[in-house]
């Protein structure tokens, strides 16, 4: 898909895809940071969830990592339990 495009042409395509993550962090009152690598890495910390993919083909997972030190991890949960400033809904 992107092997047509010109570098310009790529910057701004992420220029957008980071306006559209800004405003979800405004909106949700939360920090998303985001890192992608060549090899195909993923890593996304969204509030107190993180997002990763290991390498092309990987699964994608979704955690919970709360920066409280009292409050346990939580491992593999399906998106729909993710909320935002508060622990995931039981599945």
């Amino acid at each position: 898909m992107f092997e047509k495009m010109s570098d310009g042409e790529i910057v701004v395509y992420l220029r957008n895809a980071a306006l559209q993550m800004s405003r979800i962090a405004q909106e949700r009152g939360i920090i998303v940071d985001v890192r992608c690598t060549e090899h195909g890495y993923i890593n996304v910390m969204v509030g107190d969830y993180e997002i990763t993919k290991l390498k092309d083909d990987c699964e994608i997972r979704y955690d919970y990592m709360p920066a409280k030190a009292d409050i346990g991890f939580i491992y593999r949960l399906q998106p729909q339990q993710i909320r935002f400033r508060q622990k995931p809904t039981e599945e």
